[in-house]
């Protein structure tokens, strides 16, 4: 991976000159660039001026590295020029122009970058060099870059106080903003920052197993009781890394655990992140098979620790470049990373990309000036969206990279909060316990500690939801609550948390819902149960519908029969999944009998297609405002809709299974 703006290129393109450097010098000036100790480079650089009293090549390192370097980024152009009066062959100067137009770019200054370059290319084309097309290049990103400043979007970035000379890296997703947690240079460590009012209260954890090395991130789950950590395998965050997992138990981390050989391969692998929900570990490698320089994958994490195979992200995401710290939002959906293989700002740029059944899509630049001419590397954002915080190497920095602040002063909360809640394990010391929180939209899992019995889950304003417990073995129902936060609790909630503290063992809903929660529900809201893609399994939220359907009618007390018509939606289709209508109306039917409804009043209806397009009654028209009354739900439909949330809708109204009462 190249952060050092073709450093690489320039020790494998500088000629012969009078006062050539030694092999030894140019060796040790390489390894110190290279490993990015810039200090030490230029403390070098000028005790050899004084046995090279003429060199461009010394000149022209110390510009460049003046370019990677975010405190001189401001004088690197001047710093590069300077090596153009100790040369007068063309092709040297050629080189050192190159170079100054790099600065130029950097310093956000594009009509010079961009004069520069066309200058160098007719004087190129005039010797017949050939420059593989990095000049070309250079053009195109100062035009691209000068699109993006003449557009910026409307946010505050603020350096934090926390930045040193050395490097600051990988922040925590925040619950809070007014906390901090993150990797730094300084002694190799995790440190934490807690503000409080004016003080703030700083804490240091030394990690044994990374000294003398670098943490090259560090992710948390929203619970904050799992922890993974990349551990460099060289004195910078850059090359092959050991990712470890940590789990937090009773208020101590347990000592890091190497990941299995599916995550640390023979490959360069390296910038892991763990899911908000904890379920998910993202990583970049090297390995074979990927579409060149760093790819992202993902991987299942088990509760036992063990992974499944990773997969990549996708095509739309990977390119044959560097793809670099994948950052899952809590949403569960948007995945941030930093990449340099798309024409954005400059340098590295963050990306964001949304998951659509199953696959990541075309990504989208965050923008100007969250992303700048310099290196930007990650970015996380706070669970509602309106904060964050950004790692970057952008000019006039403190060190080498730095953490910055961000907040978008007009930016509206996008609903989203954290439940949170402790299951007493000490009561019930043979459970190994799931959750799930349920709704017609979504089954997210939560995250559950076994051994403290802490849970945590992301939920969203305006939406009913049911928690459910289960002892995993068993599987029987523990504990069941229902959620709600209206739009209106949602604006007062600082920080967007929801904390049901020790929650009762004994609290499951009563299986017959009292006549008070089914009098003022319809018949039409009760009528349609909806499934998961590629699933005929009811969830918890189902099974709710249809006892409060029963209970709503009276299904127990007449002799009204029943008759059961499934679909499945395009994609499952396509899947040659169309066994899938009747397996669900048989789980359908399964629970009506379980319910005490007898199998002789249970019908179920055979359709010739099994994939017939939702057409909008008046209920769904009123809940969707997208959903046009007699509008036919198909895949044209779908495909038309601009927002995700609305496609996911779309395609789940085509996978249900809809009790028709047959009334006499």
């Amino acid at each position: 991976m190249r952060y050092i703006l073709g450093i690489i290129l320039l020790f494998t393109t500088i000629s012969v000159h009078a006062e050539k450097l030694s092999r030894k010098d140019k060796s040790e000036l390489g390894e110190l660039i290279n490993s990015e100790q810039y200090d030490k480079a230029l403390k070098k650089i000028e005790i050899l001026k004084k046995r090279y009293k003429k060199s461009y090549e010394l000149q022209m390192m110390k510009g460049v590295i003046y370019i990677a370097m975010p405190e001189h980024m401001a004088e690197a152009d001047k710093e590069v020029s300077k090596a153009l009066e100790l040369t007068k062959k063309s092709y040297e100067q050629q080189e050192i122009r190159y170079f100054v137009a790099r600065a130029y770019h950097r310093q956000e200054k594009f009509q010079e970058c961009i004069k520069e370059c066309k200058s160098l290319l007719s004087e190129v084309e005039k010797w017949k060099r050939n420059t593989d097309g990095k000049v070309d290049y250079l053009i195109n990103m100062a035009r691209t870059s000068s699109m993006y400043l003449d557009a910026p979007i409307d946010v505050n970035i603020d350096p934090y106080d926390v930045n040193t000379k050395g490097f600051e890296l990988a922040p925590v997703i925040p619950l809070n903003v007014d906390q901090i947690l993150y990797s730094s240079g300084k002694g190799n460590s995790v440190l934490r920052k807690q503000y409080k009012g004016s003080k703030d209260n700083s804490s240091m954890k030394r990690l044994s197993f990374s000294r003398g090395k670098v943490i090259t991130s560090l992710s948390m789950n929203i619970q904050r009781d799992l922890m993974v950590i990349s551990v460099a395998n060289k004195t910078n965050y850059r090359g092959n890394a050991t990712i470890y997992i940590s789990k937090k138990d009773k208020g101590t981390w347990t000592k890091p655990r190497e990941l299995p050989e599916e995550i640390n391969s023979s490959s360069d692998d390296n910038f892991a992140s763990i899911s908000p929900d904890g379920h998910w570990i993202f990583f970049s490698s090297k390995r074979f098979g990927g579409k060149g320089g760093y790819d992202i994958y993902r991987a299942r994490l088990n509760r036992d620790w063990t992974v499944e195979k990773p997969k990549s992200v996708g095509k739309f995401v990977n390119s044959k470049r560097d793809e670099i710290y994948p950052v899952l939002h809590p949403n569960g959906t948007s995945l941030y990373f930093s990449t340099n293989g798309q024409m954005g700002v400059g340098g590295f740029d963050i990306y964001y990309s949304d998951e659509y059944e199953g696959t990541f899509t075309e990504p989208i630049n965050l923008g100007y000036p969250l992303n700048s001419t310099a290196d930007d590397f990650e970015y996380v954002e706070s669970v509602d969206g309106t904060a964050g915080y950004l790692v970057s190497k952008r000019m006039n920095g403190k060190g080498n990279t730095d953490i910055y602040k961000v907040f978008y002063p007009d930016r509206e909360r996008n609903g989203l909060f954290a439940v949170v809640g402790n299951y007493d394990t000490e009561l019930h010391k043979n459970d190994s316990i799931v959750g799930s929180l349920e709704n017609m939209h979504t089954v997210k899992e939560m995250s559950v500690n076994d051994e403290t019995g802490d849970f945590s889950v992301i939920a969203k304003s305006g939406e009913t939801y049911e928690l459910s417990i289960s002892n995993s073995t068993t599987q029987d129902s523990v504990y069941q609550s229902k959620i709600y936060v209206s739009e209106k609790e949602y604006e007062q909630m600082t920080p967007p948390i929801v904390d049901l503290g020790n929650i009762d063992p004994n609290g499951v809903i009563d299986e017959a819902p009292t006549k008070e929660e089914v009098v003022n529900l319809s018949r039409e809201e009760l009528q349609h149960i909806f499934f998961e893609r590629n699933y005929a399994r009811l969830t918890n939220y189902s099974q709710g519908v249809i006892r409060k359907l029963i209970a709503r009618e009276g299904l127990k007390e007449k002799d009204t029969k029943l008759a059961l018509s499934g679909t499945i939606d395009g994609q499952e289709l396509l899947l040659e999944k169309q066994y899938l209508a009747k397996q669900r109306c048989e789980v359908v039917m399964e629970y009506l009998i379980k319910m005490g409804i007898p199998a002789d009043r249970i019908s179920i209806t055979e359709n010739a297609e099994a994939y017939r397009p939702f057409v909008v009654d008046h209920y769904f028209h009123k809940l969707y405002y997208y959903l046009y009354l007699g509008k036919e739900v198909n895949e044209e439909f779908i495909n038309s809709l601009e927002d995700h949330e609305q496609m996911r809708m779309g395609n789940l109204l085509n996978r249900r299974v809809k009790i028709d009462i047959l009334d006499k």
